[in-house]
């Protein structure tokens, strides 16, 4: 995303190497999912169920994966602080997020003969944030005019001020949710802007105060693990009672929700982890990382396309072979190789959109333009 890739002044690193093991675990995810490797609610089923051990380390990376989504979001709100609001770098991500949506369409319709059933989702492919044809990229877009306001609004407020704030908002959106087993007509699972907006806020409020107390140091690290930790024993433990008639359906649902408490503060921890790093930024891995991370969004948009979302890892399977699903070891080795490919594919179609945008921008006479905005 444009409107994160540096902070003013000196460039963190440690950010970088973050963003990219944020798009890692999206697209780890989507893996897990698509592999019917996670242990659901009710017991496998299915001529040929992948196993219970392989299922339950599925989960095991699944409670880790999903507290690396919030970062790329609280991100934002941090590095925003010293960024003035750019219409041209909302307009940039709004762009490339339509050439994916109609790009990905046409390619995927030649290539299998078989393009959109009905209007609708022709529509979804050309109004691709109105749609919600991605839902990551439809609730940042909408929260992007208003982050603005919220980093400002965090200039006026003092440390205490500001706590109470953050604090109010984490009941209603977050604590409330987490400890009441029954799902609210409010509660989106953090899927919505709201819950978009106060990541900026709390990224913003650790941008102005450094001094992070007990999360400085490894101690952030280590409360990022003991929450993911926490949320894979409470998962395994509400589907044993689930299974066995207890009803607990709704919370088991919960646990895997991106505002729920312990993702958001697992999410805190591994956020001020990397962001206090001490990588130097002017070396050669870290102007790799540099170049990887402006590219990052594209791993999402590819292989989340509805085109491809359901598919995508059966063209993998056509180069890696089938999900090992009887052998832990086997299954790990073919989860890495599948989401590094899946995301090396989107880092470098992305690279394509850029020179695109570029070449496009320099035929129009704009390119000048935009640097002296710049």
């Amino acid at each position: 995303m444009t409107e994160v890739m540096e902070a003013a002044g000196k460039r963190n690193t440690g950010l970088d190497l973050l963003r990219a093991l944020c798009m890692l675990a999206i697209v780890m995810l989507h893996y897990l999912y698509s592999a019917d490797a996670l242990l659901w609610s009710e017991p496998a089923q299915g001529a040929f169920p992948p196993s219970e051990t392989v299922r339950t380390l599925g989960t095991l990376l699944y409670c880790f994966a999903i507290c690396l989504v919030n970062p790329f979001v609280i991100m934002s709100g941090y590095l925003l602080y010293d960024r003035a609001f750019s219409l041209r770098r909302f307009f940039e991500l709004l762009c490339t997020v339509v050439f994916f949506g109609i790009g990905v369409q046409l390619v995927m319709t030649l290539v299998t003969g078989e393009g959109p059933s009905g209007a609708y989702e022709w529509v979804q492919a050309l109004f691709p944030v109105s749609s919600r044809h991605y839902w990551f990229m439809t609730s940042y877009l909408f929260m992007y005019p208003f982050a603005p306001l919220v980093v400002t609004g965090t200039k006026a407020f003092d440390k205490k001020q500001l706590r109470m704030l953050i604090a109010i908002a984490v009941v209603f959106l977050s604590l409330i949710k987490s400890i009441v087993p029954v799902r609210f007509v409010t509660d989106e699972g953090g899927y919505n802007v709201a819950w978009f907006l106060l990541l900026v806020l709390i990224g913003a409020y650790l941008r102005k105060y450094e001094d992070d107390g007990f999360l400085a140091g490894a101690r952030s690290l280590f409360w990022y693990v003991i929450c993911a930790l926490a949320i894979f024993v409470l998962t395994v433990g509400v589907r044993t009672l689930t299974i066995s008639g207890g009803g607990f359906l709704t919370l088991f649902e919960i646990l895997r929700d991106y505002n729920f408490i312990l993702c958001l503060a697992a999410g805190v921890g591994i956020f001020v982890f990397f962001k206090d790093l001490p990588l130097r930024a002017d070396t050669a891995p870290a102007g790799f990382l540099a170049a990887l991370s402006a590219h990052t969004i594209g791993a999402y948009l590819l292989h989340a396309h509805p085109a491809l979302f359901y598919v995508w890892l059966s063209y993998v399977c056509l180069l890696l072979g089938n999900v090992p699903d009887k052998n832990p070891a086997l299954f790990l080795l073919h989860c890495a190789g599948s989401v590094l490919i899946a995301f090396f594919a989107g880092v470098a179609t992305d690279c394509v959109r850029a020179l695109l945008f570029r070449a496009a921008a320099h035929l129009t006479g704009k390119g000048k333009e935009k640097e002296k905005g710049d």
